[in-house]
């Protein structure tokens, strides 16, 4: 595991025009690609031409998208990070119990996991192939997910320090 921090190249905002439409569509098929190829084979298997061929493309093509297969990596789990943080606090904002706001914050987390098990299983399997750096979050990345709540479930369960 590197040091240093391997940031994804962001995605464009919004394209308007059919290439850049192309391009964001290229870039979410490779995104996909890894999520399926890392689940299966882990990320430390696959390399940067498995990946483009699942998508249709060479190895190298890749490079337009992303800086590397690490940058890959930091994507999918960065995005699904702020994806579940996002939507837990849509789900939490929509009701004032507090039972009820736990209820839908279980059934939110369940489906999402659901709905998205390879991305799942690289977050739970992959997460310390990321850099530290990106394990905390990139610096123009929420506090939230910068800080977390200071374990990840491959790092076995956070330890009571009130003692």
């Amino acid at each position: 595991m590197s040091s240093s921090t391997v940031q994804p190249v962001p995605a464009p905002q919004a394209p308007t025009t059919q290439r850049g439409k192309a391009k964001e569509n290229r870039r979410q098929a490779l995104l996909s690609a890894a999520a399926s190829l890392f689940a299966a084979n882990g990320f430390n298997r696959v390399s940067l031409e498995d990946l483009g061929a699942a998508a249709g493309v060479s190895g190298p093509a890749v490079y337009r998208h992303f800086s590397g297969k690490q940058a890959v990596l930091a994507d999918l789990l960065l995005t699904v990070s702020q994806d579940l943080l996002d939507g837990g606090r849509q789900v939490a904002d929509s009701t004032a119990d507090p039972l009820a706001a736990l209820r839908s914050l279980v059934e939110f987390q369940v489906d999402f996991a659901l709905g998205k098990p390879d991305v799942i299983r690289v977050q739970d399997r992959d997460f310390p192939n990321l850099s530290e750096q990106d394990q905390a979050g990139r610096p123009d990345a929420p506090a939230q997910l910068r800080g977390g709540v200071g374990w990840h479930p491959g790092q076995g369960p956070p330890r009571d320090r009130s003692c």
